[in-house]
């Protein structure tokens, strides 16, 4: 009992007891101050006699044990070990506490930076990721954790960045890196830094979402080329348009004086053919210089309310004859079309000029399809396209299976008098 008190009062870090007890036994003492302080290094004294009551003391817990007589170089020996133990203990138990701050504040920096971090295994694969990953990625920790990078990387990324791709992972870096998560593209501006550690190596990315940056870039070069190629229609219709205009004067002439001269010719004449002849070629050069006129605005297009199916259907049947029988012509024209505003002629011109250009860019065949539905463009759209306005539309698209065309054709395929075919 005076044990007891003296190990309330005072938690000793060791205690010499000895086997018999005028109130009890060494081992229940034992029992009683490990169950109190478990701790306690507990050393019992016993007599030979005894010995066989000391290990099972030893199987209870205890420290180790002295056999009486104590010699005083065996105990003091004995209570430096027991001092180093609890030094150790002592070391092992601040480590432990310094380690486990150390893990909160890794995590509270983990969880709470507002930039998008995870962790990767040697296999690609996601071992951890804070909250504003989650965010990025669109998903729970638990589904992330059964991903490998590769699944949310965009397919495109790794042909935009040959220099990177798994290289990127094993070696670290910085990069813009493309994710597609829920169908659309995501961008991170990630460094990648590969660690080392017992367990293997891992690779922490700490990325920063540039996603809306990159979508504004995209926009603006966007508005540029289409403010550019504006501003090069105007001065190219600015031109058609003078052109037209001396042109029209000139025609006017020749018009002019061939039909006065037609007026003195009977149709039996031998001039009479050759004059009409260039009446007929005067005519279609005021047709040309209407074109150009029209292009250039300073005209306006005979627009009039036109069923699209039904002109389209009309078309069909002209670019049948026109076109080779191995190109299969589909139609699919939706049915409670809505009527447009439109001139008649430039339709049909456009829609035989990219029938012919298809036909074109399929010498062995193919297929030529025509479809119209209606469509509702909406305020987001028609701030990235100029010239559009937001509501019920039609839309027309003719598509075929050909060669395509280059990037270098296709920045110029609206430039008036622009082609690819061969002069004649």
């Amino acid at each position: 009992s005076e044990a007891l008190r003296l190990v309330r009062e005072r938690a000793p870090e060791v205690a010499l007891l000895d086997i018999k007890l005028p109130d009890g036994t060494g081992t229940d003492l034992l029992a009683e101050i490990r169950q109190y302080d478990p701790d306690c290094l507990c050393i019992i004294m016993t007599a030979y006699a005894d010995l066989d009551s000391s290990l099972a003391a030893l199987e209870r817990g205890a420290y180790h044990y002295l056999q009486k007589p104590v010699r005083p170089m065996e105990l003091i020996t004995l209570l430096a070990r027991a001092s180093e133990t609890v030094g150790l203990r002592k070391e092992k138990i601040n480590a432990e506490d310094r380690l486990r701050d150390s893990e909160e504040r890794y995590r509270t920096l983990f969880e709470r930076t507002a930039n998008p971090v995870f962790i990767l295994d040697e296999r690609g694969r996601y071992v951890d990721a804070n909250e504003a990953a989650l965010r990025f990625f669109e998903c729970d920790k638990r589904a992330l954790l059964e991903l490998n990078v590769k699944d949310l990387l965009s397919p495109d990324w790794e042909e935009m960045s040959p220099t990177q791709g798994e290289s990127f992972w094993a070696a670290g870096g910085v990069a813009e890196t493309e994710f597609l998560v829920r169908g659309r593209h995501k961008t991170l501006e990630l460094t990648v830094t590969p660690l080392k550690l017992e367990g293997g190596t891992v690779v922490v990315g700490v990325g920063r979402d540039i996603t809306d940056r990159k979508q504004s870039e995209i926009e603006r070069r966007l508005l540029e080329n289409q403010l550019i190629q504006a501003q090069k229609m105007e001065t190219v219709g600015t031109l058609a348009g003078g052109i037209s205009h001396d042109f029209n004067n000139l025609l006017q002439g020749i018009l002019g004086y061939t039909q006065i001269l037609l007026l003195d010719k009977s149709p039996g004449d031998s001039e009479y053919g050759r004059l009409k002849e260039v009446e007929k070629a005067a005519l279609r050069a005021s047709e040309l210089t209407q074109q150009l006129l029209t292009f250039s605005r300073k005209v306006e297009s005979k627009m009039r309310p036109v069923d699209l199916n039904q002109r389209i259907r009309e078309i069909h049947r002209l670019v049948e004859r026109t076109i080779p029988r191995m190109i299969d012509i589909e139609l699919r024209l939706y049915d409670g079309l809505h009527a447009v505003n439109a001139d008649p002629m430039q339709l049909e011109q456009v829609v035989m000029n990219l029938c012919l250009n298809a036909r074109d860019a399929m010498p062995d065949g193919g297929r030529l399809l025509i479809e119209t539905r209606n469509t509702t463009l909406t305020e987001s759209y028609c701030s990235m396209n100029m010239e559009c306005l937001p509501g019920d539309h039609v839309l027309l698209s003719i598509s075929d299976t050909g060669v395509g065309m280059e990037p270098e054709t296709l920045e110029r395929i609206f430039e008036p008098f622009y082609t690819t075919k061969n002069a004649g």
